[in-house]
């Protein structure tokens, strides 16, 4: 967390538009809609729009749309994202369908389930993590 405000949007809150802010982003409810932020986005309710931001922690609940993160897309067990994924690092432990565009490091737990092409700098996956699709990490030589 940035430090700075919180927006938060509680459990029983339908937004039907863009959210944005400047600060830090809890999402509980269900937003219909665009989300955009230059902090973080916690997410543990429902989102169907694209989400732009510094970080995402989806801990629980789905999103439906594109993720553009300068930094860490992380999408818990039990959690589901549908679109692809741009981050800087990226990991997985719930289930996503749609591609991952990682510069850096691209991360897939036990429990995480993939099913699109994963485009990174490098890769960890743990036994038992299911993936479907392709893997694209480039060669780079030796002192690089």
């Amino acid at each position: 967390m940035s430090g700075q405000g919180k927006t938060v949007l509680g459990p029983t809150c339908l937004i039907k538009g863009e959210v944005t802010a400047q600060e830090d982003i809890l999402i509980q409810g269900a937003v219909e809609g665009n989300v955009g932020t230059t902090q973080c986005i916690t997410q543990l309710g429902q989102v169907t729009g694209d989400v732009a931001c510094a970080d995402l922690r989806l801990e629980q609940g789905g999103l439906k749309g594109r993720v553009q993160c300068s930094g860490l897309a992380s999408v818990a067990r039990g959690a589901l994202v549908e679109g692809d994924v741009h981050a800087q690092e990226f990991s997985l432990s719930g289930r996503l369908h749609g591609n991952v565009h990682c510069a850096g490091t691209a991360r897939f737990t036990a429990s995480a389930q993939m099913e699109g092409d994963v485009y990174a700098g490098a890769l960890k996956v743990e036994e038992g993590a299911a993936m479907e699709g392709g893997l694209h990490i480039p060669h780079t030589e030796e002192g690089d």
